[in-house]
């Protein structure tokens, strides 16, 4: 049996929903620079997922005359899948004092997104990753400038 809401609880949905994509967005803007995969119900709570994990790439080749060599190397990586919720309510008698739910909602979703933050970010720590910073010569990022095809070769300004 399909679920049904009525008017005004799907009015607080609504609202519930705004507030946290337009304050959510912001807050795991980063989790994008590392992660590929973003949707909703993807995995059931407690599950475990496989994620790839490319741990060898090919070799490159100079004037290669055969494109068949060089296999990258891909192993699964176990996940386990946790599900974080925020619960809040308004009571009775804040209600009747003028208190809503929308006047919990931005501060609930930045305390919830903070703290899905925090358990992405738990391996970013010092333990994985170097204390020292890695400094490379800028020689090796010498990089050829693109230009869009048709474009002229001298600098416009």
């Amino acid at each position: 049996m399909p679920q049904t809401y009525t008017a005004s609880f799907a009015s607080v949905l609504q609202t519930l929903e705004k507030v946290a994509i337009s304050s959510l967005s912001d807050v795991w803007a980063p989790v994008r620079g590392f992660s590929r995969s973003f949707g909703v119900d993807e995995f059931k709570p407690r599950s475990t997922a496989q994620v790839k994990f490319v741990t060898a790439g090919a070799t490159v080749q100079k004037n290669a005359s055969n494109f068949e060599q060089g296999d990258s190397t891909i192993t699964p990586v176990a996940i386990a899948v946790d599900q974080y919720s925020c619960s809040f309510h308004v009571s009775n008698d804040e209600l009747n004092s003028g208190l809503r739910l929308t006047d919990l909602v931005e501060k609930n979703a930045a305390s919830f997104a903070s703290s899905v933050l925090d358990a992405i970010l738990a391996p970013v720590s010092l333990a994985n990753f170097p204390a020292t910073p890695i400094i490379r010569s800028s020689a090796g990022l010498a990089f050829p400038i693109w230009r869009p095809p048709g474009a002229s070769s001298r600098n416009p300004v």
